[in-house]
């Protein structure tokens, strides 16, 4: 989870938690949780003179607003624009992403002023893909299957951490 947040469930409203980093430090504090969507809430947690806050989601993801971006993604000539055909085969890789985390490579609307793949999302393959401990994404393939306009292309993981997008222009 980001920012290392480890529980996700107890209950309503706010609480004493202890939060574990990725490095293993423990610390105790207190969160608050507010809901955002049906599936997401918000968490903060304080302790000591450190923050953190995340976004968590629950149950069922809402795929349509990606909440954490870390890291950036690149096609394998490592270039982050392209243009051709609907139904074109698109490589990419991403760098920096959080590792451990499952990815899927996914396409969306571009929309000013939003965090990347947030609008319209659809994967472009479906089967999972780790970033590794240096966060790196391996090169993925898959079918880009838009109609004519621009798209961004990026890796989006279950929690809603998103890659930074590489853009695709269908020819109309």
């Amino acid at each position: 989870m980001a920012n290392g947040l480890k529980s996700q469930t107890q209950v309503e409203g706010g609480g004493d938690l202890l939060q574990q980093s990725h490095a293993g430090a423990v610390r105790r504090g207190r969160w608050t949780r507010r809901a955002v969507a049906a599936s997401v809430m918000a968490v903060s947690f304080a302790a000591g003179t450190g923050a953190a806050s995340a976004l968590i989601v629950t149950d069922t993801p809402d795929l349509n607003g990606p909440t954490v971006v870390s890291g950036a993604a690149f096609y394998v000539d490592g270039s982050s624009a392209r243009n051709g055909p609907s139904g074109a085969q698109v490589r990419v890789f991403a760098t920096s992403a959080e590792p451990g985390f499952a990815y899927k490579l996914v396409s969306a609307r571009p929309v000013s002023g939003s965090r990347p793949c947030s609008v319209d999302v659809k994967p472009i393959k479906d089967t999972p893909r780790y970033a590794n401990a240096e966060g790196v994404i391996a090169q993925t393939a898959g079918t880009l299957d838009r109609p004519a306009g621009e798209w961004q292309v990026c890796f989006l993981a279950q929690n809603q951490t998103v890659t930074g997008a590489v853009t695709y222009t269908v020819a109309g």
